[in-house]
């Protein structure tokens, strides 16, 4: 769930042109039309990224109209990917639970200028005054200043959620509030405490079946370690080496995140889910969320990089023909990325069993560019060359490693 960042560059790179061309619509025979270059590019990252399997989702016009599984569930074993296998999603959960926050505010029990302690008493963080300010829309827009990524290591020694909410007592305050992009993810396990408080629910991931996944028919969407390995056609995380290696799943990371990353799905569930955001809240004839609440969650709060900016559990991307709503989603051993063209009426779903080095985004890139007819850009290139850049930099850090005297 790290590679939000180095997405986002990367995405930079890949949209610089005219500003001043217009957008075009995309038709499904124009999106069929790029399928055949566009596996080829999945065989490339595949290669280029080591990656053992990958299952691929698009969905235009309130349709799926491309399903396909590559390469293998796991390593050194037969079984194939299918477009029903089951992967971890990571951090592209968190726009569940800003919707499940949306849906809370539709139905008047929660506001988005509510201050978290009055939902919270126990959430307080080092800076009293930012304590007091943080309101229910702050908790995912990852402009708290707090430290990126602070305390998350404490969930793979399996602390609980409560230890997790008051660890962010001791948690620096090394940025400005509301400018500085930190990306977080325990603020969103204090939000998922105030959903499933609010719809008087047991837990997040039950507000969530309540009034996401069942109503979407979202049926093998999960949220445990139990419940993936539970599955016979689920895929084997890996993690990078020559070649990856097995990653065992745990029962805490990235579970114990809950709202911030714990879910597991495949492409047909996701397609559904993409299949809600395209319709603006609508879903076979059904409103599950209203359009004003749901755009709350797409508008960029924070700047990320030029053209990139952190929205409400999502990043909204300029480009020259249209704009992108995306998010990526690492794990260690998965990776994923979700995203749609919000006036393009089409999505793409990229499921990996190989931590995130950055394929998922590069595939996506290549396709929202040629579906909305930007500039061609190498996006497998580019990631493979940004992957390699900071692969060799973590290498020669470990290496310049000097272990301190022993006491």
């Amino acid at each position: 769930m790290k590679l939000i960042i180095a997405a986002a560059l990367v995405v930079g790179l890949a949209v610089m042109s005219d500003a001043s061309v217009q957008a075009q619509q995309p038709s499904q025979a124009s999106i069929e039309a790029l399928l055949p270059d566009f596996e080829k590019q999945v065989a490339e990252g595949m290669k280029a990224f080591s990656v053992p399997g990958l299952a691929v989702g698009v969905i235009h016009e309130d349709k799926l109209i491309y399903a396909k599984g590559f390469g293998v569930r796991a390593l050194g074993k037969p079984e194939q990917v299918t477009p029903e296998t089951i992967f971890q999603i990571g951090s592209t959960t968190k726009a569940f639970f800003t919707t499940t926050l949306a849906q809370a505010v539709d139905a008047g029990r929660l506001g988005w200028t509510d201050p978290v302690i009055d939902h919270v008493p126990e959430f307080q963080l080092a800076d009293p005054w930012v304590t007091r300010d943080f309101r229910v829309l702050d908790i995912a827009a990852q402009r708290s200043g707090l430290t990126a990524y602070v305390n998350d290591a404490l969930t793979m020694l399996g602390y609980d959620r409560q230890t997790l909410i008051r660890s962010l007592r001791v948690a620096p305050q090394l940025g400005l509030f509301r400018s500085d992009f930190r990306y977080l993810n325990i603020p969103h396990v204090v939000g998922g405490e105030i959903v499933a408080k609010v719809n008087g629910t047991p837990s997040w991931f039950d507000s969530l079946k309540t009034s996401l996944l069942t109503p979407l028919g979202m049926g093998e969407t999960t949220a445990t370690a139990e419940a993936i390995t539970a599955v016979p056609n689920h895929a084997q995380g890996h993690r990078f080496a020559e070649p990856p290696i097995a990653v065992p799943f745990h029962p805490s990371f990235p579970y114990a995140l809950g709202p911030a990353g714990a879910l597991n799905s495949n492409i047909p569930d996701m397609a559904k889910w993409l299949r809600l955001q395209l319709g603006r809240g609508h879903f076979e004839g059904k409103v599950l969320v209203s359009e004003d609440n749901l755009d709350v969650t797409w508008t960029p709060r924070v700047a990320m990089s030029e053209r990139s900016s952190y929205a409400v559990g999502w990043v909204a991307t300029a480009t020259p023909r249209g704009r992108i709503i995306w998010h990526n989603g690492g794990t260690a051993g998965f990776g994923a990325h979700a995203g749609f063209l919000p006036d393009g009426k089409t999505g793409i779903v990229i499921l990996t069993n190989l931590e995130n080095g950055g394929m998922p985004d590069s595939l996506a890139m290549w396709f929202y560019d040629r579906v909305l007819g930007n500039p061609a850009v190498d996006n497998i290139a580019l990631g493979a060359a940004a992957l390699k850049t900071r692969r060799e930099a973590a290498q020669a850090e470990a290496a310049g490693f000097v272990p301190g005297p022993l006491s």
